[in-house]
């Protein structure tokens, strides 16, 4: 079953913090995990640090380049439904994207919550994820069943006033903009003409090309990049647009209230009646899907499969890596040994010397401190290849590790996705769900084997 609501606070800053969320932001998007019972603190924990890694390696780049980014967080937390226990992922960004503060610097002198009054969506299934996953004799023409029922309110007579305003907006613009194309056209044609017969008989023999030139206008052409059929394609499709926008408008104006029902005999009339509806389908999606028993647990087995088996090669490809690294290193180690029996006492303090200026450029760094290249002399392994390339497929194996064991510890953690929500301001969208639980059909990870021994040190 799913939910769908609207609500609103007047103290959003509040609202964020019984969230657990950072202040100083406008808004978020908020996943909660659902924790098993009688958990251990440290399972938890052990997935939230797992979590923190991945998303700081994979993707803490790519969420800084988001406009108006704030932080992310990931952290244990009590849903402030339910009370339950959940494993909190929040992506956090500046007051400036709060929906409020927005429509204020268009100028429109209203709240969201005033627009948009309730929401409220519900969405169930006659049987539960797993059961349709892993049954048998489950068959989804003959035994699946679902209903939906919504209710929205909306401030209809505003609504219908600002699209018509932004509607005229945009298209008092394109209008504007093709009679200004057309008179500074025909202005230029005018000057054009005015200064013809004058430019040929001052330069005799100038081709035409070069007279169009010679007419200052302030007109120009723009380059053709595309072709009559691509024009009018984009022409179709934006009067189509428009006419659709006031369609809508003009259905939102007249009716106060309405009603819709869609109801279908089995899925299969849902999804292959139609031809449009099986043109949008893939191509594994056939009518067996729907009609044999077991065919959605059949497809659901192979899929795991495949998991399970990438799992582990990817796991043999780990360890076979980690073994030649650590008798690799156990080799450089006896050299080093060796060399160091036969260095003098003052080279053995001399090479000291150095780690310590190493391990104290490395202590400061993580304290934000900036070090000066003489303590640094870190080596350029760019100008080694092999040993750039050494380098780099152990940070590839390092980061195969991390993720492998972060599913591993969400696995062990969380069981069902909880909730997604997604507040602006005072504005809060919750889509609450029951029965999500992804982590019970996914296959259970193998124990992680330990860390080899240059990592452990």
């Amino acid at each position: 079953a799913a939910n769908l609501s609207f609500s609103y606070t007047d103290n959003p800053g509040k609202s964020f913090a019984a969230m657990g969320l950072s202040v100083g932001i406008g808004s978020c998007v908020v996943m909660d995990f659902l924790i098993r019972s009688e958990l251990p603190e440290e399972v938890a924990a052990k997935a939230v640090s797992g979590l923190e890694k991945v998303i700081a390696e994979h993707f803490d780049a790519e969420l800084q380049r988001l406009q108006n980014f704030h932080s992310w967080r990931v952290f244990v937390w009590e849903n402030e439904v339910d009370q339950l226990p959940v494993l909190r992922l929040a992506v956090m960004l500046k007051p400036e994207t709060s929906i409020d503060f927005v429509l204020k610097q268009l100028g429109v002198a209203l709240r969201f919550h005033e627009m948009l009054v309730d929401l409220n969506c519900e969405l169930h299934f006659s049987h539960s994820l797993t059961e349709m996953l892993e049954s048998k004799k489950f068959t989804l023409d003959e035994n699946f069943g679902s209903g939906l029922s919504a209710s929205i309110v909306v401030a209809r007579k505003i609504l219908v006033r600002l699209a018509e305003e932004l509607q005229y907006c945009v298209e008092e613009k394109a209008a504007g903009a093709n009679v200004e194309f057309e008179e500074r056209k025909e202005s230029y044609g005018w000057a054009h003409a005015r200064t013809k017969d004058a430019l040929e008989g001052k330069f005799k023999g100038a081709a035409s090309a070069d007279i169009q030139e010679m007419t200052i206008t302030g007109y120009k052409e723009e380059p053709r990049t595309e072709t009559d059929a691509q024009f009018a394609a984009k022409e179709a499709s934006a009067s189509g647009w428009r006419r659709f926008v006031w369609r809508s408008v003009n259905l939102l104006r007249g009716g106060k209230a309405s009603t819709m029902e869609l109801s279908f005999r089995s899925v299969g009339e849902l999804l292959f009646q139609s031809a449009l509806a099986r043109s949008l389908l893939p191509s594994w999606v056939t009518p067996d899907i729907v009609e044999q028993p077991g065919a959605l647990a059949t497809i659901w087995k192979r899929m795991t499969e495949s998991i399970t088996k990438h799992v582990n090669e990817h796991w043999a490809t780990i360890l076979a890596f980690e073994d030649i690294e650590q008798r690799a290193r156990d080799d450089e180690e006896r050299r080093r040994l060796e060399r160091e029996a036969k260095m003098s006492n003052k080279e053995r303090k001399r090479l000291a010397f150095l780690e310590e200026k190493r391990q104290l450029a490395e202590k400061l760094r993580k304290l934000g401190i900036e070090t000066t290249d003489d303590l640094e002399e870190e080596e350029d392994l760019t100008q080694k290849p092999a040993e750039y390339a050494r380098h780099l497929k152990e940070k590839q194996m390092g980061s195969e590790r991390l993720l492998l064991e972060t599913y591993e510890a969400t696995w062990d953690a969380v069981c069902a996705l909880h909730s997604v929500q997604v507040v602006s301001g005072g504005n809060k969208v919750l889509l609450a769900l029951q029965g999500c639980d992804i982590f019970e059909l996914l296959p259970q990870p193998m124990k992680s084997p330990p860390p080899p021994r240059y990592k452990q040190a």
